[in-house]
């Protein structure tokens, strides 16, 4: 890859001002085309005659963004996270410049340059030389720049005999390459990528990663749209987790990647109609709170109509579906309770269950017969159990996995 040089499509850049800042920025869009094609020529009138500010929703129209707030330094990686359809992608194509927020507005301090959508902008007819040279006299460059940015382009994307075939017939994978080059090779001041990084082969994945990391070094500031919660975490400082076009958290990265996920883990529907005889007061450490790899105690009380001889009592910790066992444990030494209300504990030195949403299911039965006197949890009721751990690389790695055990390692 050639050595960098100087945008060639920006002035100066203040180092100190915010690359990109977005204020109380909203989107409205209309479900239907025809309907939405009647609005904007209603408004395109209205604007000429007066401006009004929108303060109201018309019939089919929704918020595809609702009042974000983002602000974007020089060498910093704010991600965009979501599930599909939440407006990450509205988003960048906002901040990119490519699409008007309805309200509210967009500053940008320097050069944008936006991977969002792969193959717009590509001629299919075109070879991806040609393409790329056609991209250079559509900015007006210099004729030792344009050639310049070609260069780099064709060494970054590294397609070969493929650079010269026209890019109809390109792979997912081969228009990712050529979209991010091109992006990337005009030295931008800020970087727009959606999804692209997840996009092409291991090779290419890790040589865009190794750019991002040296971009960033050198100043860049990257706005990263991915579902890919490792790549988010390892190369974001920030996040901005968005729902239905509102951003429900901002914060550290590895912390709106675990909301995301924990927002996605199925939750324990309870059922309080079902009377148990033996229930659970307490399951937690010293504040309460389950926590992966930390002592837990767990409590019961029971009440019985008799005494019993000779029986024993345990646990069990289910999905929180119900459909499948974690683990379970008992106490085999017999016992003997008399009737009437009572307690029983039992402490576990280190709780080896990975965070996430469980059901919790108590029993006390007869030794020999292994006749139920006490139930709880597998009937129509349901115990929850929530696991926790501090938000991390780790711990969302072990969420995203619906991974339910955590081991101990040494590792070699």
């Amino acid at each position: 890859m050639a050595a960098p040089r100087p945008p060639p499509f920006s002035g100066p850049v203040s180092m100190s001002e915010p690359r990109i800042r977005a204020r109380d920025v909203s989107v409205i869009r209309c479900r239907s085309l025809t309907r939405a094609a009647y609005y904007a020529c209603r408004d395109t009138v209205g604007a000429i005659v007066r401006h009004a500010p929108r303060s109201r929703l018309r019939r089919g129209e929704f918020y595809a963004l609702e009042a974000i707030d983002l602000s974007l330094d020089a060498g910093e990686a704010i991600a965009v996270i979501g599930d599909n359809g939440a407006g990450k992608s509205t988003l960048l194509k906002t901040l990119a410049g490519m699409l008007p927020a309805t309200t509210g507005s967009v500053e940008r301090n320097g050069s944008v340059a936006a991977v969002i959508e792969l193959g717009v902008g590509l001629n299919p007819l075109l070879s991806g030389r040609e393409n790329v040279s056609l991209a250079a006299l559509l900015r007006e460059l210099p004729a030792d720049i344009a050639c310049a940015y070609l260069h780099d382009v064709e060494a970054f994307a590294d397609l070969g005999e493929a650079f010269d075939v026209a890019t109809g017939s390109y792979s997912s994978g081969m228009t990712a390459r050529l979209a991010f080059a091109m992006a990337a090779m005009t030295r931008p001041d800020v970087l727009l990528v959606d999804e692209a990084l997840s996009v092409g082969d291991l090779a290419f994945q890790r040589k865009c990663t190794r750019f991002i990391e040296e971009f960033l070094g050198a100043g860049g500031a990257l706005v990263l749209a991915s579902h890919n919660v490792l790549q988010v975490q390892s190369l974001c400082q920030r996040a901005i987790l968005i729902d239905s076009g509102r951003a429900i958290f901002t914060g550290a990265a590895v912390e709106a990647v675990r909301q995301m996920i924990a927002r996605s883990m199925p939750m324990v529907e309870t059922n309080t109609a079902e009377e148990t005889t033996i229930r659970l007061i307490g399951f937690g450490g010293d504040a309460g709170r389950l926590r992966t790899g930390a002592p837990a105690r767990i409590k019961v009380e029971y009440t019985l109509d008799e005494d019993f001889r000779d029986v024993i009592w345990g646990f069990g910790l289910w999905t929180a579906d119900n459909q499948q066992c974690v683990t379970t444990a008992q106490d085999l030494s017999p016992r003997s309770l008399a009737a009437g209300r009572g307690t029983l504990e039992c402490e576990i030195e280190r709780l080896p269950i990975a965070p996430g949403n469980y059901t919790l299911r108590l029993y006390i039965t007869d030794r020999a017969s292994g006749t139920a006197v006490a139930l709880s949890g597998w009937g129509r009721a349901s115990t929850p159990v929530t696991v926790d751990s501090p938000a991390s690389i780790e711990s969302n790695h072990q969420l995203d996995m619906r991974q339910m055990v955590v081991l101990d390692v040494n590792w070699q």
